[in-house]
């Protein structure tokens, strides 16, 4: 079990473009809540959030791109790196649970708790990364998800690696495995589409790590909501 958390651990999300959600979030004693923007917010960002600008480093890529970073690789923003346990919720997830810290940090042992993918369990078309670049709503109409699949295909990464839902994460920051995890995966999303859940299984096969997964999908553990879109694009 993990006992260390307490002043160690740090909640993140970004958003970025004006994409915005207005979530509530339970405030879980002992943690730090860090909201990363551009600045375009059209809501008032509030308690228990803190609120930091993107690295400017990122300002020249599209919005989608440029809110990846703390998501993919904490590790590159100086301020994350005091804490020990990185938690990571989209924008547009709220924490209902007040024993959310202390119940997903328990199924860390690796250093990387993980989600199956809901559809993963159930869906015959969405059970690896190939079949989940199938998936084409119109955000990824532009995206060159063909090409990196085929490039994966090149580096021999395997059918039927996994499927995993990257909304919610948990991550062990002095791990330096999950750190290069991070590294490597930042890179993809930049390199190729901004899907990270395409992205992450062959990220875990290049670097050989085995993430902690949790028995069910994140929104079935009982610690979240999922609130609705203020924007479409």
């Amino acid at each position: 079990m993990i006992n260390d958390w307490y002043g160690n651990t740090v909640i993140c999300t970004a958003v970025t473009g004006g994409y915005d959600y207005a979530t509530n979030q339970t405030v879980i004693d002992g943690v730090d809540y860090i909201y990363f923007t551009d600045g375009q917010s059209i809501f008032d960002i509030s308690h228990p959030w803190n609120v930091q600008q993107l690295p400017e480093i990122d300002a020249h890529l599209d919005n989608r791109r440029r809110s990846k970073r703390p998501k993919l690789n904490p590790h590159s923003i100086e301020s994350l790196n005091k804490y020990k346990y990185l938690i990571w919720i989209d924008g547009e997830i709220s924490i209902t649970n007040p024993n959310f810290v202390v119940e997903i940090l328990s199924y860390m042992k690796n250093g990387f708790v993980a989600s199956p993918h809901p559809d993963a369990l159930g869906n015959p078309g969405r059970y690896c990364a190939y079949g989940e670049a199938t998936i084409r709503p119109p955000k990824y109409a532009n995206e060159p998800l063909d090409a990196q699949c085929d490039f994966y295909r090149s580096e021999g990464f395997p059918e039927d690696y996994g499927l995993y839902a990257c909304g919610v994460s948990a991550r062990d920051m002095t791990n330096p495995e999950v750190k290069k995890l991070g590294e490597l995966w930042h890179k993809q999303n930049l390199e190729w589409s901004y899907q990270d859940q395409v992205s992450f299984p062959y990220c875990l096969w290049k670097i050989g790590f085995k993430p902690d997964v949790l028995p069910n999908s994140l929104y079935h553990m009982g610690w979240l909501s999922l609130n609705t879109h203020t924007r479409e694009e």
